[in-house]
């Protein structure tokens, strides 16, 4: 009877341990499954540094920080510089925006643009989404902690990548050898994840190099910028289409509004951008582009990776952009994997 009540004492500390660890550790589940796609995504950039060698150690150490400040310093730069032109914008035009006058002046512009009857219905709509995303936006700034916040999240975020790039290499290694070699479908299993991971980080790489070359070609017919200019904003625009949850509307839509209601003239090229970046920046290369390359080297059916991509974030937020299609190609690879490999899954049960 002892021995009863001291297991299941035991077995209820066990419980609170675990449950208070994962009450702890849940407001940063989305962040650390982000910074491990973020890991994995510059992992292959890690082992080009360090000539190939990933033993723990000091050269493999430098490698992993070299590769996580290669990602975090543009990332920093460009989150500061868009959110200084964010509120400085607002502070102009915030008063504008509230009374109505901000709408109206956009209808004006359109119209001089030569958009005609359409300029009405469009200024219209566009000032409800400019006036609903200054609001939210709005109310975020204002908040005493929010800058803390922010700032947390984004060190723990580049702390976490780089641990799980440092460590990566053993806990997979320790996954491996704790898989007897006899349980040939969990081998087969793992090999199958790696592949989509695989997959995922080449099609999403090559994604974002064509974006980047779109954007050269775009921003040269609209806006005939300097060579150096464009270099920087075509460099810009793969950094942002590269990292997760970040894509090319971060550029194309501040640019486009900026061109569009600041710049005296600038109606036509503002509109210009902001069409030419919603359909060739997001829709062509998020539609099209990106489900034709990974099926390429993941073997994931595009109805996966689109239902993925764009329904993942209604169920998970932000971070279902991520773990969208990675679950669900994990779930057709499975499924595929059983009924191909049906026998060695009943055999791995039958030993259970």
């Amino acid at each position: 009877m002892a021995i009863h009540r001291w297991r299941f004492i035991g077995i209820f500390i066990l419980l609170a341990i675990l449950g208070g660890a994962a009450m702890v550790m849940w407001n940063f589940v989305g962040l650390l499954l982000i910074s491990f796609a973020m890991a994995y995504i510059i992992y292959p950039l890690a082992g080009y540094f360090s000539g190939g060698d990933r033993k723990a150690g000091r050269k493999y150490l430098t490698a992993c920080l070299s590769s996580v400040l290669l990602v975090a310093l543009p990332v920093i730069y460009i989150l500061i510089y868009s959110l200084n032109v964010i509120l400085q914008w607002l502070i102009e035009n915030f008063g504008m925006i509230q009374s109505g006058s901000f709408t109206e002046g956009l209808k004006s512009g359109l119209d001089s643009a030569g958009f005609g009857v359409v300029s009405e219905r469009l200024g219209s709509e566009l000032g409800r989404l400019i006036s609903s995303a200054t609001d939210a936006v709005w109310s975020q700034v204002i908040q005493p902690t929010w800058f803390l916040e922010t700032s947390i999240s984004l060190a723990l975020f580049f702390v976490a990548t780089f641990y799980f790039l440092y460590e990566g290499p053993r806990l997979m290694e320790l996954i491996r050898n704790h898989i007897p070699s006899r349980e040939k479908f969990l081998h087969e299993l793992m090999s199958t994840i790696d592949k989509i991971f695989y997959g995922l980080f080449i099609g999403h790489l090559l994604t974002s190099v064509i974006i980047a070359g779109l954007a050269a070609i775009g921003f040269w017919a609209i806006l005939r910028p300097p060579l150096l200019t464009l270099g920087f904003l075509v460099g810009m625009m793969f950094v942002v289409s590269f990292l997760p949850l970040i894509g090319p509307w971060l550029m194309y839509v501040p640019m486009g509004l900026w061109y569009m209601i600041l710049l005296p003239g600038g109606t036509m090229s503002g509109i210009l951008i902001l069409i030419y970046g919603a359909l060739m920046l997001t829709i062509v290369p998020d539609f099209y582009i990106r489900p034709k390359l990974v099926r390429r080297d993941a073997d994931i059916h595009p109805l996966l990776i689109l239902l993925g991509f764009f329904g993942g974030p209604f169920v998970m937020g932000f971070k279902g952009i991520i773990i969208g299609p990675l679950v669900l190609g994990l779930a057709q690879a499975i499924v595929m994997l059983y009924i191909e490999k049906r026998h060695m899954l009943e055999d791995l049960f039958s030993r259970v």
